[in-house]
């Protein structure tokens, strides 16, 4: 399964040898449940198979690739080649893709640092609602990183993450929070009550 990793207040996909199976795609099913090495890392049949899909344009395959190159599941480890394969994924739109591509901008690893472009990934796949870039997003605008630092943003953020349960969004917006008791209640009376009304 995709694993969520935390690196500071952000987070992102991440794999383990063990989840490394079933990162991969359903028409790759059968070689990963048969061709795994004995440490649970997979076989050259599975990454070949990965990686052919992945040329051809499957933006899955090509995160699930990137994901191997990242952490050197089965495959030598390789930051450019990651990246490369985050990019292409990313540009077509694929959520996940976006939100790593996003921290490896942020934290310059195999890229050259930009807080910017990670706002602009973590944007991309925040609006497509990836919890966990919502969550990455309302920490960059309470934070001020790569954005002019909004608390309100940060609150519209951290309750959209928060509303489809991700832990870490609703314990900022709790009392005893990040968010400020000033900074909440700036951003009630500029939205209206619907956020109380909702239960935040």
């Amino acid at each position: 399964m995709r694993q969520l990793g935390m690196k500071g207040d952000f987070v992102s996909y991440r794999t383990t040898a063990i989840a490394l199976a079933a990162l991969s795609i359903v028409a790759f099913a059968s070689c990963t449940s048969s061709a795994n090495t004995a440490d649970g890392a997979a076989s050259n049949n599975d990454i070949a198979a990965i990686t052919k899909s992945a040329e051809e344009g499957d933006a899955e395959a090509q995160f699930n690739l990137a994901l191997r190159y990242a952490d050197g599941g089965g495959i030598k480890q390789d930051d450019a080649e990651a990246i490369r394969w985050y990019r292409k994924s990313a540009d077509q739109g694929f959520a996940p893709a976006q939100l790593n591509f996003g921290n490896r901008y942020r934290t310059g690893q195999g890229i050259p640092q930009d807080e910017s472009m990670a706002v602009l990934w973590y944007r991309k796949a925040a609006e497509q609602g990836l919890r966990e870039a919502e969550y990455n997003l309302a920490v960059s605008y309470r934070k001020g990183t790569g954005i002019t630092q909004s608390p309100l943003e940060a609150i519209r953020w951290y309750k959209a993450a928060a509303d489809q349960g991700h832990t870490q969004a609703q314990g900022r917006i709790q009392p005893g929070g990040v968010v400020s008791k000033r900074d909440w209640h700036h951003a009630v009376s500029a939205r209206g009550d619907s956020m109380v009304q909702s239960g935040c």
